[in-house]
């Protein structure tokens, strides 16, 4: 049954569709009907889809791009690794608000920069407040903000819905204290398929801060961000991963035949250069994209056997650890799945 924030987060790139009417929406191309993302923006209705070509967007004043009280999408055609909204480490980078609805799809967001003077001292990459967000297919990087309010120094959102799919947030900081790469402040934030590594906050929780003990992060990884805890608010999904580094452990099975072979190298192989910027299976190390050392890390651990193990109860009494799903019917036990341990049993 897929997790309560999966089907919050479908419900929303739902809505956001439904906002889009079709017979009245226009397609605007950026640069090729306005020279700016923000010229777009200022010349469209709600519903429209600007569509933005690959280079480099910078801006003036405190932030690139701001949508305020419309509801847009802006996607980029040839996706993150072509298409940049850049701050220049001295502005922000996007600012929704006034019941604003963006859907912003398929850039890097990078070099924001949000702190004191400026009116909106918070998120380098994104500030959402008081509207809509679903972000998809986008990498933050490098991003600032500085010591106004609890942080994030990528994402800052206030009473805000927020959803963000296939997203990477990497090597972002805050002078605040919390949320080197997001914090959330009376809002929900829900994090699927995403990488959220090596971010820096100035006291805890370095990855992502929701007051409220909000949000969730489903099938995502979290990994090397600042702090004893790297989280705090968000719950956590079983097939997500919290680790203190970014190492590969993966068995190597891509296939899911429980053995790491031939076919799983061509698996790997087909998907050379794809994948990203949020979680792929055979992004091994978690940098958002299929490369040489993904294809290195799977030769290392070439021939393994990727049965799961766990605990099989076998009578009342008696169990077993390590072993395997099959050998616990065999003995006609109750196997309590992978990772599991005998203190399940009793």
């Amino acid at each position: 049954m897929p997790c309560p924030s999966f089907i919050r987060l479908s419900a929303l790139y739902a809505i956001l569709a439904l906002a889009s009417d079709p017979l009245n929406a226009a397609n605007i191309e950026v640069p090729g009907d306005y020279p700016t993302i923000q010229e777009a923006v200022n010349a469209s209705s709600n519903g429209d889809v600007i569509l933005v070509g690959p280079g480099t967007y910078t801006g003036e004043g405190q932030r690139v791009i701001e949508v305020l009280g419309k509801s847009l999408t802006i996607r980029a055609t040839d996706g993150h690794t072509k298409t940049f909204i850049d701050g220049e480490g001295v502005r922000g980078c996007v600012r929704i608000n006034n019941s604003a609805t963006l859907n912003l799809d398929g850039f890097t967001i990078r070099n924001g920069f949000a702190d004191y003077p400026s009116t909106y001292p918070y998120g380098g990459a994104l500030w959402l407040a008081s509207g809509e967000a679903a972000i998809k297919n986008c990498a933050m990087i490098d991003n600032f903000s500085g010591s106004a309010g609890m942080g994030g120094g990528a994402i800052a959102g206030f009473s805000c819905i927020a959803d963000f799919e296939n997203c990477l947030l990497a090597d972002n900081s805050t002078m605040g204290p919390f949320g080197g790469a997001a914090a959330f402040g009376f809002a929900v934030p829900v994090f699927q398929n995403c990488i959220i590594r090596d971010n820096v906050s100035s006291a805890n929780y370095g990855a992502v801060f929701v007051d409220l003990n909000a949000g969730g992060i489903d099938s995502s990884v979290v990994c090397n961000n600042s702090g004893s805890q790297q989280t705090y608010g968000p719950s956590f999904s079983d097939d997500s991963i919290l680790s203190g580094d970014c190492e590969a452990s993966a068995c190597g099975d891509l296939d899911g035949n429980y053995f790491a072979d031939v076919n799983d190298v061509l698996i790997l192989i087909s998907a050379w250069g794809t994948g990203g910027p949020g979680l792929t299976s055979a992004d091994f190390n978690f940098d958002g994209v299929v490369a040489v050392e993904d294809l290195l890390y799977l030769i290392s651990v070439f021939g393994n056997d990727c049965t799961p193990l766990g605990a099989c109860c076998l009578q009342p009494g008696w169990c077993e650890e390590n072993v395997s799903e099959a050998y616990c019917d065999a003995n006609n036990g109750t196997w309590y799945g992978p990772g599991s341990d005998c203190g399940q049993c009793f």
